[in-house]
């Protein structure tokens, strides 16, 4: 690679951080990320051909390209429809957050990948050592600006729900819908902050790179390696999507509330926990005790939810005195909740089982004595102890989910009681009691984020063991 051809690339990696470093207002984005991820895609496309990890991060900047590129037609679409009527508002809160949700999860896996090619290059071969305190810094500030991004685009529209009653009524009170702009002012300064951070922090990284003497020699010789072919191929796509299925089901533990519909039901978690289970079954008969306890918990978990959709369409005729029958019906529906997070909860320890001895059998932890995720742990002990975390966020995360449908029912009760002391904001989106909702909250997409960082963690070493072998 010439130092000119160098120079460019690590040229690609700065534009890129300009494009994608201003924040988002709901949909709107005024340099286009899909622009920024083309540049990523250019900065890399030569390097995906050397390092395994860099093939799997062009692939998701090419996803990210096309996910961020469909926004700005979504857009379009969304306005046009809604124009002035606050009713329909919904329609770009909704679209908001699931653009949101989409993008943190792929960029996250991405650049994951990215920074996790950047570690294979430094672990195995010795160049960038001057840069591993950077990369690091890089990395998290990287990842806080893509979290921050996008729950700034989305927070601002929840003011548009807050004009609203439980009945659907304007409740008197001063609207807070007229802060709408104030609340994008703020979400979109702190966003710029994180993000001017993100853009000095990749500027910095860059000219790290770009001093390094031993980056030409590293990748001709890297080169030559990779044009063997890799060994166990098909086990290490098989890991791959069990570990993309699994932090997909740990996505879908959120629970995403609008007009009472949980738009994001925990049935399609456990029918993702069991479709992961079910690719690591080729590879050791210990899938299948989370194979068959989140196959169980999925009919249970779409029961509850139907349970809990009638539920509402009885309630809703309690003038009629169907009341007492739609009590009946909840006390049920409980029920199916409680044994769905029983059920889950069994799964993740099985799951732990079957991950432990994926970290025995399928990572090249006997090659690595010290490992520079845990500096103080062998791998396979940093790779255990991460399994451990893992498996604790997500039985927490189930049992919050549980309880917090039980309390959402107190919350119910108490609108249908006082419907003048109900505001829309708490009803439509957030419970009104105590904190709790933002325990549960923060536990589940705790869970969703290590999930996704415990997958890039094995994805990287399944694929060190067997390109090392």
């Amino acid at each position: 690679m010439t130092s000119t051809k160098k120079n460019l690339r690590l040229g690609f990696y700065i534009a890129a951080a300009f494009f994608l470093f201003n924040p988002n207002i709901n949909l709107l984005d005024v340099l286009p990320d899909c622009i920024g991820y083309l540049f990523l895609i250019a900065a890399i496309s030569r390097t995906c051909d050397l390092v395994p990890h860099f093939e799997e991060a062009r692939r998701g900047f090419v996803r990210m390209f096309w996910i961020s590129l469909i926004k700005i037609p979504a857009y379009i679409a969304v306005t046009s429809v809604i124009g002035d009527n606050l009713d329909n508002r919904v329609m770009l809160t909704l679209s908001t957050l699931i653009f949101a949700v989409v993008e943190i999860i792929f960029s996250f896996s991405a650049t994951s990948e990215l920074f996790a090619g950047m570690n294979y290059l430094g672990e195995r071969f010795g160049a960038f050592s001057a840069s591993g305190a950077v990369a690091k810094s890089t990395a998290t500030i990287t990842y806080i600006h893509i979290f921050a991004k996008q729950i700034f685009a989305f927070l601002p529209e929840l003011c548009h729900l807050s004009s609203f009653d439980y009945a659907g009524y304007v409740d008197g009170s001063r609207d807070i819908a007229e802060y709408y702009i104030f609340f994008v002012a703020a979400a979109a300064l702190l966003a710029l902050i994180l993000g001017i951070a993100y853009l000095a922090y990749s500027i910095a990284f860059a000219n790290t790179l770009e001093q390094d003497p031993e980056l030409h020699p590293l990748l001709t010789r890297i080169r030559e390696d990779n044009s063997r072919p890799l060994r166990g191929e098909s086990r290490i796509r098989r890991i791959k999507l069990a570990l993309t299925l699994f932090a997909a089901g740990a996505g879908c533990m959120i629970n995403v509330y609008f007009d009472n519909i949980n738009y994001l039901p925990t049935a399609l978690a456990a029918l993702l926990f069991a479709l992961s289970a079910l690719v690591f079954l080729p590879l050791t008969g210990r899938a299948i005790a989370p194979l068959a306890l989140s196959a169980l918990a999925f009919p249970f978990s779409l029961t509850a939810y139907i349970l809990r959709e009638k539920f509402f369409a009885e309630y809703s005729y309690a003038a009629l005195g169907r009341v007492r029958d739609a009590d009946n019906l909840y006390n049920l529906c409980q029920g199916f909740f409680a044994t769905e997070a029983i059920l889950l909860s069994a799964a993740f320890v099985m799951f732990a089982y079957l991950l432990f001895h994926v970290v025995h059998n399928e990572t090249g932890y006997r090659a690595d004595n010290i490992h520079n995720y845990s500096s103080h742990l062998s791998l396979h002990a940093a790779l255990c102890r991460k399994t451990v975390v893992l498996t604790a966020f997500g039985v927490l995360a189930a049992i919050a989910n549980a309880a917090d449908l039980f309390l959402r029912r107190i919350t119910d009760s108490f609108a249908m009681e006082n419907p003048t002391d109900s505001v829309g904001i708490q009803n439509i989106v957030l419970p009104v009691y105590g904190g709790f909702w933002i325990f549960a909250l923060v536990l589940a997409v705790s869970f969703l984020l290590y999930a996704l960082y415990y997958s890039s963690v094995m994805k990287t070493e399944v694929l060190q063991k067997y390109s090392l072998e």
